[in-house]
């Protein structure tokens, strides 16, 4: 149904048998109804709609991630959480690969993994600090992230300041075969590109350094390993705040 603007005289918006009213630059218009809309509903148009449906829908699955490792930029772009992961990961007729996600991105630098393993739902962590690369800081958070497909949800299972050097922790019993991503978050809640995590143990990296048994007291972990134990997943999605000694 049509509105009248300004009596009978004036524009209208809306439509009016085969003609509709709108307005643009404070100036009223009128067009023709189109008669039908041109969609042919090719195999190519459909693939291209199905990939989109999945994207969207990934993103709504990995949303407590997103609204971490996206705060920044999707604000920026006029974007939501989910549209910004999206748009950063859209593959033209390409397959969704989950290891090549990016569910986070900024300018903090990342850490270097040396050894990741899960052994008995327990996830063991390694890595060097990189403090010579320009923004990182000891007090940066390391947040790592699960995403079970069979679940379809994600949570913030572990939490680690860039000092500590290592974490463990023991999985939820939902997260023992997920997906998992790590991304840092710096004292001011900016983020680093978010990084997929595969198994790596110490005899398998490049560097003679990252092994273990070559790590001399002077260089040892600034903490324990500890017990393992489950990170509040309430405290991974709130923005990080030091409060200097």
């Amino acid at each position: 149904m049509a509105k009248l603007h300004q009596g009978i005289l004036g524009g209208f918006s809306g439509t009016v048998g085969t003609v509709i009213g709108y307005r643009r630059n404070n100036q009223w218009f009128m067009r023709a109804k189109p008669r039908f809309v041109a969609n042919p509903r090719t195999e190519a148009q459909q693939a291209h709609r199905r990939q989109f449906g999945d994207m969207v829908s990934l993103a709504s699955k990995l949303l407590p991630a997103l609204k971490v490792g996206m705060r920044h930029y999707a604000p920026k772009h006029a974007m939501t959480a989910g549209n910004a992961f999206v748009h950063l990961n859209w593959v033209k007729d390409g397959a969704i690969s989950l290891k090549d996600m990016k569910l986070s991105v900024g300018p903090v630098p990342m850490v270097t993994f040396t050894e990741m393993t899960v052994e008995e739902g327990v996830l063991t962590l390694r890595w060097d600090k990189n403090l010579h690369h320009h923004g990182a800081k000891n007090e940066d958070t390391i947040k790592i992230y699960a995403y079970s497909e069979e679940q379809g949800l994600t949570q913030c299972v572990a939490t680690a300041e860039r000092r500590s050097r290592r974490l463990s922790t023991l999985l939820p019993d939902a997260f023992r075969d997920a997906h998992l991503w790590a991304l840092i978050e710096d004292p001011m809640g900016r983020t680093s590109e978010s990084q997929y995590l595969e198994p790596l143990t110490p005899s398998s990296c490049s560097s003679p350094s990252s092994s273990s048994s070559s790590i001399s007291p002077s260089a040892a972990p600034d903490s324990p390993l500890g017990n393992p134990s489950p990170a509040d997943p309430q405290n991974c999605e709130k923005p990080v705040h030091f409060v200097p000694d």
